[in-house]
């Protein structure tokens, strides 16, 4: 019996022993078996080669060394081959060490800092920041292009608030090539100042561009202009009219018209009598009749349904009341022509003012190649005429006259298209597609929408609504909501943003992600990336105060330190140790007494 005692305190103590035996080393995996970065992410976005920034927050690295405002990430999200992902530190080179007495450009080349135990992948992507060095009294860099845009016009009622002028025009701006090839966004601020609030009519509002430091515009750039239509609150007024990209013409207003079923269409054909468009049909929220749709808001006019090379008038009749006369000429080389007049077309009220055409075409690229050191002034907005039917300008070229099925209706805050408009929208964005409300942008991805398979007279509606330090976003194909997104990138601006110390987050409504967000201060423009339609909140993250000792770069990572699993074994094996020490001991009197015993016994 004591043979068998014995027998098993020996195996319990070699069993004891045998796990340690692999714990006994280092714990540092070998270099060759240590999990390598395999994937990185930044800003929600997977990087797949050598990823060079934009030109800087501030392009100029003097004014971002000045200003204290260097943005640079500090840490990303890497993937490792061991399945696990955590966050990884970077490491910039610092300001002092940075030669700014050469003007021209430095390039910024972010170093990893990986925990203890990790290696790099091979061909891991670098990020890098490509600033601009500028030395006072150096002739400014000329940009190779301004990507030339038309914007819609601002419709706003008579008597508004200036400050509703103004904040209908935030956060637009113009993509910009430098002679590198580097993209700058150039803010614009829009000059109201010709605009008359309280008379109605048509009016020019001139962009003037915000250039940062060390850079022009191009020889011959012309600012963007709008136009800019004060409305008669009192009843419909058609004189808002403009011709979308869709070549469609579009008349808003802001009457309330709660039964646009009463509400009477009226259509003339040059000096002919007028014709009551009495066969609707419901259309979208309204009714569609021979040459468009209606709705208790707006009116649009098909100009491919319209008869070629003639007059074609139109006006609305509601409650007793009609509206003003809205004038359209549809050429058969695609021109289209838009006038309005007052409540007759006899030509009463014509000025000798030149009348100049309304177009909308698509915006194309713009180069320059004699570009001048000195930026351009941009002209002062003057009040444009309002058109009369006698005026017959030379119509405005278009390349195809589109199929009413292709249709794009924009409000404040939905945009609604049809399958065949996405198709083209789609042909000219393959990456993601820009919806954009009151300074809130969504990106789409384009490979998204492809997928939705939408039919040509099938139904997109996006609607982005601004709360406070929060938005909405919900999309419907057709009548179906949809739910979840792909990483999709949003922007809003600074205006939303809550005061405070700490980490910016977004989080949606319903307690799902988390995300936070890059802040651009030179474009007052916060932009991070959802996966997910409905309510979002912004807020900022106060940080808990932090432990006296210095916190090392490896304790941002989730994972536990190799170093803490190192101290962990390490007390596991001395309590282990010790306990088979003190068996040993046990085992070893015992046995010396057994011996001493046997010699006593007589035999």
């Amino acid at each position: 019996m004591k043979r068998k005692v014995f027998g098993l305190l020996v195996a319990l103590l070699f069993c004891c022993a045998l796990p340690l035996s692999g714990a006994s080393g280092e714990t540092a995996p070998a270099e060759s078996g240590a999990p390598c970065v395999v994937r990185v992410y930044a800003g929600g976005s997977e990087w797949n080669a050598l990823l060079r920034l934009p030109a800087g927050v501030y392009p100029t690295l003097q004014d971002a060394l000045a200003q204290n405002s260097l943005s640079l990430p500090t840490r990303v999200t890497c993937d490792f081959s061991d399945g696990s992902s955590r966050y990884v530190g970077l490491r910039w080179p610092e300001p002092d060490g940075l030669d700014l007495t050469q003007s021209g450009r430095v390039l910024l080349t972010a170093e990893y800092i990986l925990p203890e135990g990790f290696a790099l992948g091979e061909g891991l992507p670098l990020l890098q920041k490509y600033l601009f060095v500028y030395a006072d009294g150096m002739a400014p860099e000329p940009l190779a292009s301004v990507t030339s845009a038309n914007f819609p016009p601002f419709l706003i009622a008579q008597g508004s608030d200036p400050a509703m002028l103004e904040a209908s025009a935030t956060a637009l701006m113009l993509p910009a090539e430098t002679v590198f090839s580097e993209t700058l966004m150039l803010p614009i601020i829009w000059d109201f100042s010709s605009v008359d609030l309280t008379c109605p009519g048509q009016y020019r509002a001139t962009a003037l561009m915000h250039m940062p430091s060390g850079f022009s515009l191009p020889d011959g750039f012309s600012p963007p202009e709008a136009m800019v239509a004060v409305l008669n609150s009192e009843f419909i007024d058609l004189s808002g009219a403009f011709l979308t990209p869709q070549n469609t013409i579009l008349c808003q207003w802001f009457y309330t018209i709660k039964d646009p079923e009463n509400i009477q269409v009226e259509f003339a054909l040059g000096d002919a009598p007028w014709e009551i468009l009495s066969e609707y049909t419901p259309f979208w929220g309204g009714y569609q009749f021979k040459y468009g749709v209606f709705s208790g808001n707006e009116l649009e006019i098909f100009t491919g349904s319209l008869p070629l090379d003639a007059d074609c008038h139109f006006r609305l009749t509601y409650g007793g009341r009609t509206s003003n006369v809205l004038t359209t000429r549809y050429s058969a080389d695609g021109g289209v022509f838009v006038s309005n007049v007052g409540g007759d077309r006899d030509g009463g009220d014509r000025t000798d003012q030149p009348l100049p055409d309304i177009t909308q075409p698509a915006p194309l690229p713009v180069s320059f190649p004699s570009p001048s050191p000195e930026p351009s002034v941009a002209p002062q907005p003057t009040q444009m005429p309002v058109r009369t039917p006698e005026a017959t300008p030379a119509p405005t070229m278009l390349e195809a006259i589109p199929s009413p099925t292709v249709i794009e209706r924009i409000t404040q805050t939905t945009t609604v298209v049809s399958g065949a408009r996405l198709s083209e929208m789609l042909a000219a964005n393959p990456d993601t597609v820009l919806f954009e409300k009151r300074g809130i942008s969504v990106e789409l991805p384009s490979s998204f929408l492809s997928g939705l398979n939408l039919a040509d007279r099938e139904t997109l509606t996006v609607r982005i609504e601004r709360n406070g330090y929060g938005f909405s976003l919900d999309i419907l194909q057709g009548e179906t909501a949809l739910s979840s997104l792909p990483a999709t990138r949003v922007s809003v601006p600074a205006a939303m943003l809550p005061s405070g110390e700490g980490t910016m987050l977004c989080a949606a409504a319903d307690g799902g992600s988390i995300c936070a967000f890059a802040y651009d201060e030179s474009l007052k423009i916060a932009s991070f990336f959802i996966q997910n339609t409905g309510s979002f909140t912004l807020y900022c993250d106060t940080p808990s105060p932090a432990p006296a000792e210095e916190v090392p770069l490896a304790a941002l990572t989730p994972a536990v330190p190799a170093s803490a699993q190192s101290t962990q074994t390490n007390g596991l094996r001395n309590v282990v140790l010790i306990l088979i020490g003190c068996l040993t001991a046990f085992a070893f009197a015992a046995f010396i007494l057994k011996v001493i015993k046997s010699r006593r016994t007589p035999r």
